[in-house]
């Protein structure tokens, strides 16, 4: 394999992202895949660096229910449908979230079981 040593896989596992709307959070399959499919999630953020942050967690009563296994036949879909918790982000990210929503794409953490999101800089 002398010949790939400088090479980098290319892996069909699409990059993280999230996608704030006015009443929403939608999360990407590969988000839900790298938060191992856990049923709550905590969210923390960094108002300052315009920054949040999705980790795995145990049920508590500040974790987000999260993911829940599809009924068969639909797709693996996470949606928080919190007005307040959709705001503070829109708010942090300074944009809009009518209409199709804001895409902002993600840093996985495996070692910390979370997913980062610079809300300073959407998808364009």
């Amino acid at each position: 394999m002398a010949y790939l040593d400088s090479f980098i896989l290319v892996s069909e596992q699409e990059r993280p992202f999230i996608t704030l709307r006015e009443r929403s959070i939608t999360f990407s399959k590969s988000a839900i895949e790298q938060l191992n499919y856990s049923p709550y999630v905590h969210m923390y953020i960094d108002p300052k660096g315009r920054r949040v942050a999705f980790q795995e967690a145990e049920q508590d009563e500040s974790a987000i229910p999260f993911y829940k296994e599809p009924k068969e036949g639909r797709s693996v879909l996470v949606r928080i449908s919190d007005k307040k918790k959709t705001k503070l982000l829109l708010d942090i990210a300074k944009v809009d979230g009518s209409d199709k929503g804001v895409r902002f794409y993600g840093e996985c953490v495996p070692e910390e079981k979370l997913i980062g999101f610079d809300l300073a800089h959407p998808a364009e």
